[in-house]
């Protein structure tokens, strides 16, 4: 355990602080009540998921993209965004980086991974707005937030393995 740990715990801070980054590259539409943040931090799932076990790739994009929030002024946002995030990238790790994964578990770990993302980003509008139908305005853009950053992960993981990079 202890020799994961040590050999995980840089990875998780660097995909962590990577994932914040690339958070911080946004767009804020200006829908819904707050607006709907479009970045390419969702890029680091699929980044994460394919170096890292599931866990650490979880805590990495969940601590990354919940950072951004607290120092972003989305402070209420950052348990949501950790959690939602954290559950995207197990995913994503356990279902469509197995080595054994079909076709058809690759493509339910992707309806997952954007499933989860935007029931999760529903639930905490309606949890910190209080409105039932005002959080369904952001939802198409969290879909497509999420399905870019899936096709530009898969994009930047097949080079990754293309060039024989793993942790």
């Amino acid at each position: 355990m202890k020799k994961n740990f040590v050999k995980y715990l840089p990875f998780c801070g660097v995909f962590a602080a990577l994932t914040m980054i690339l958070t911080m590259i946004n767009i804020t539409l200006p829908i819904s009540t707050k607006g709907c943040l479009v970045h390419l931090g969702v890029v680091m799932v699929l980044v994460s998921a394919y170096l890292l076990p599931a866990s650490w790739a979880g805590v990495s994009v969940g601590l990354g993209m919940g950072l951004y929030d607290l120092l972003g002024g989305w402070v209420l946002w950052a348990p949501f965004t950790f959690i939602i995030r954290f559950v995207q990238t197990f995913i994503i790790a356990k279902l469509f980086f197995a080595e054994d994964s079909s076709t058809f578990v690759k493509t339910l770990a992707v309806i997952l991974e954007i499933a989860v993302a935007v029931a999760g980003y529903y639930i905490a509008e309606v949890i910190l707005y209080g409105n039932w139908i005002v959080p369904l305005a952001s939802m198409p853009a969290e879909f497509v937030l999420n399905l870019v950053g899936i096709i530009v992960g898969l994009i930047i993981t097949g080079f990754i393995k293309r060039i024989g990079v793993k942790i």
